[in-house]
């Protein structure tokens, strides 16, 4: 059985969806254990989580920016999945609710990097879109963006990218890709940026 670490990095204003995440987390059929980490600074929120008997710890970092803090997050939880032997990290948002069989599926795949689909608002011509946080790879460094209808049936397919809010990473993929941005304070940069890693040291990302 593989051992997997569901890695969740929040902050205090994700308290108003806390109670429907953690029953999600804790309806998985597949086992694993949970690590949340708080941004620095937010002793009193990683207070309440423990409280809740839910392992948290604060980032020992501290950052001034948005992705810093994610990144800072992420990285941290890589480096823990490593030091203590996980097989996989699961990276989750908190406020991504999954379905209960969501690892257990994911895990079935068998790839190296695997995304879960979630819906994302973006922007998009002036507009706001809702659509899925996963992109097709169109070659010589470009990327389109899926359609809900070009992605809604379920199936395993090739993706370039895609968010790091619903990702299943394996141990031979976090042993060798860190965690980075791309040069970018946009949120979500850091996930492509590792997507694109992985592909290009030939792991298969679906």
């Amino acid at each position: 059985m593989a051992k997997v670490l569901i890695g969740v990095v929040t902050y205090g204003k994700q308290r108003y969806c806390l109670d429907e995440f953690v029953d999600a987390v804790k309806k998985q059929t597949a086992q694993a254990d949970v690590l949340f980490i708080v941004n620095n600074g937010e002793s009193a929120y990683a207070t309440l989580l423990r409280s809740l008997n839910l392992k948290s710890v604060e980032d020992p970092l501290p950052a001034q920016t948005r992705i810093d803090k994610i990144v800072n997050g992420r990285k941290y939880l890589r480096k823990y999945a490593l030091d203590n032997g996980y097989d996989y990290l699961f990276l989750v948002d908190s406020d991504v609710m999954l379905p209960p069989n969501a690892l257990e599926v994911l895990l079935q795949t068998k790839g190296d990097v695997i995304a879960g689909v979630y819906l994302k608002a973006f922007e998009l011509g002036g507009k706001t879109v809702i659509a899925p946080y996963v992109f097709r790879d169109l070659g010589k460094g470009n990327a389109q963006l899926y359609t809900y209808e070009g992605i809604a049936a379920p199936r395993v397919m090739d993706i370039g990218a895609a968010g790091f809010g619903c990702a299943l990473i394996s141990r031979k993929v976090l042993d060798k890709i860190d965690i980075k941005t791309m040069g970018t304070n946009q949120v979500g940069a850091e996930a492509v940026a590792f997507f694109v890693d992985a592909r290009e040291n030939g792991f298969k990302c679906v």
